[in-house]
C-alpha cells in the first residue's frame, strides 16, 4: 500500500468468496485480497451469516485497512443468500430440513406476474415454507436480510437494502397480497449510494477499523460491476465472469423475456434498468483452470 489520501475500504461480498479493496480516490486499487468461505456450498455459496461476518473479518484483517486512512465503507454482494433475524435482531439458526423445505418453497413454478419482482417472491415463497414447516419457528422470525445487507447491519445496526438487489424501487404491493407473510418481515429499500450508518465500537473492534466510519446502503455486486465498466448508456451491455457468467445490457424500461426464455431486470439509476441473464459456470470455470495449471486451491489461484 502507497501513497497518502483518502481511501475507501470496499468489500464484494460474492457467491464463493469475499473480495475486500482499499481504492485511492482515483479510482487505483491499493490494496486486494480474496476470501473463501469456511462453510460454503458448491453452487449455491455460504448461507451461515456468521461465515460472512467471519469471512469478510479475515479479508479486512489481510489488507491492513486499520492503518489505511479510510474515509468510509461501501458494499456489494451477490442476490443470493438470506439472514432470517429474531427481534434483538440475533441470527435464527434454520436446521437443516427447515432449510430444505425454505428452499423447496422457493423453487415453485411463477406465476407470470410474479417474475416482476423475484426477490420478493423467493424470500416470501421461503418464508411460507418455514412457516408451514415449523411454525413456532416462523414465529420467531422479524426481519429477513441480503448477505451485504446483514453484513451492514452486523456494522452499523441499521437496516436497508438496495433498489437493485430487491428488484426494484418498491416492494410489489400485487407479489405482498399473494404472499401470507407479513410485508414488515422485508427491509426498506433504499438508494445504494445513501450512507446507511456509522460503523460500531464493537464490529469496528472486530475488524480492527476506527468506529464512526460511514458504510453506505451498497449493491447488487453484477449491476456494480456493470457500472464499475462504463455500462451506463442505453444499448451498452457488459459481461462479467464472476462465479457465473453474467450478460446485461441498458434499457430505458425493464425487460422480464418470455416462457421460453427469461431475463432479469435490475432498477440501476433514474429511469435505466440492467437486464440479461446468466450462466451457472463463468469465473469458476477460469478457478477450475488456474487450480489444474498452477496445481493451487482457493480463490488466490483465481486471481493469477
Amino acid at each position: 500500500m502507497t501513497g497518502d489520501g483518502v481511501r475507501a475500504l470496499v468489500i464484494d461480498l460474492g457467491t464463493t468468496c469475499c473480495k475486500v479493496a482499499l481504492l485511492a480516490e482515483t479510482g487505483r486499487i491499493e490494496a486486494l485480497a480474496a476470501e473463501p468461505y469456511a462453510r460454503a456450498a458448491p453452487e449455491a455459496g455460504s448461507e451461515d451469516p456468521e461465515d460472512w461476518w467471519e469471512t469478510v473479518r479475515r479479508g479486512v484483517s489481510r489488507i491492513d485497512a486499520g492503518r489505511a486512512g479510510i474515509a468510509g465503507i461501501g458494499l456489494a454482494g451477490r442476490g443470493g443468500g438470506m439472514a432470517l433475524l429474531d427481534a434483538a435482531g440475533r441470527v435464527i439458526a434454520l436446521p437443516s430440513a427447515a432449510r430444505a423445505a425454505m428452499t423447496a418453497a422457493a423453487r415453485a413454478p411463477l406465476l407470470p406476474a410474479m417474475r416482476r419482482q423475484l426477490k420478493l417472491v423467493r424470500w416470501g415463497r421461503a418464508l411460507e415454507g418455514l412457516k408451514a414447516h415449523d411454525p413456532k419457528l416462523f414465529a420467531r422470525a422479524r426481519r429477513v436480510l441480503g448477505v451485504k445487507d446483514f453484513v451492514a447491519f452486523r456494522m452499523t445496526g441499521e437496516q436497508a437494502i438496495d433498489p437493485a438487489s430487491a428488484d426494484g424501487w418498491r416492494w410489489s404491493p400485487a407479489v405482498l397480497r399473494r404472499l401470507s407473510v407479513s410485508p414488515d418481515l422485508f427491509p426498506p429499500i433504499r438508494p445504494g449510494w445513501e450512507i446507511l450508518g456509522t460503523l460500531r465500537p464493537r464490529p469496528a473492534a472486530e475488524l480492527g477499523l476506527p468506529a464512526g466510519l460511514p458504510a453506505v446502503v451498497g449493491g447488487h455486486d453484477g449491476c456494480c460491476a456493470n457500472l464499475g465498466a462504463g455500462m451506463i448508456r442505453p444499448g451498452q451491455g457488459c459481461l462479467t465472469l464472476g462465479t457465473v457468467g453474467v450478460v446485461r445490457a441498458v434499457t430505458e424500461r425493464p425487460h422480464f423475456g418470455s416462457r421460453e426464455f427469461s431475463t432479469l431486470a435490475y432498477p440501476l439509476f433514474g429511469r435505466r434498468w440492467a437486464c440479461g441473464g446468466d450462466v451457472a459456470s463463468g469465473g469458476r470455470a477460469l478457478q477450475w483452470f488456474a487450480r489444474l495449471c498452477h496445481g493451487r486451491d482457493g480463490v488466490d489461484a483465481a486471481l493469477l
